[in-house]
């Protein structure tokens, strides 16, 4: 809105130029709305596909944080997981490559599995062999690191 303390005509100068420029306000208004949207919703996922509690356990304290790397993307392929099984605690750190929506939703993928696998009682290298196999069916191209590591 432009507002003046006293009415006034607007000349034909004045309109040629105020008209585009109001529709480009109008269009930096409607993407920096839409970027704020985008920015929620990659939050929400990127907290959504991080373990929401860690196990306790007497013999060991775990606590985890995410910090993204980029003040201005928060959302990507990195994640941490502690995964109880019988044989021990399985401490997961691990990278998808990218920093955007497909490499949070191959780390989602790749969580499940190793969660999965865990908690079936497979060993930390047969986890990872396993992890290898699936990121190859879900993208050969894809590169994740693969730390994993278990504790009795």
């Amino acid at each position: 809105m432009l507002g003046f303390d006293e009415a006034r005509p607007f000349p034909a100068e004045e309109r040629s130029l105020l008209t585009p420029l109001s529709g480009l306000i109008a269009q930096a208004l409607e993407r920096a709305r839409l970027y704020d949207h985008e920015n929620a919703l990659a939050r929400g996922l990127q907290n959504a596909l991080l373990p929401q509690q860690l196990p306790t356990l007497p013999e060991a304290r775990i606590t985890g944080r995410y910090l993204p790397a980029t003040a201005w993307m928060d959302i990507g392929g990195d994640w941490y997981d502690a995964i109880p099984t019988t044989h021990g605690i399985v401490l997961v750190v691990r990278d998808v490559e990218g920093h955007n929506p497909a490499a949070a939703a191959t780390r989602g993928q790749l969580r499940s599995a190793v969660r999965a696998f865990a908690a079936a009682g497979q060993q930390p290298a047969e986890v990872m062999a396993g992890i290898n196999r699936l990121l190859l069916d879900l993208d050969p191209d894809q590169l994740a690191s693969s730390p994993a590591a278990s504790m009795p």
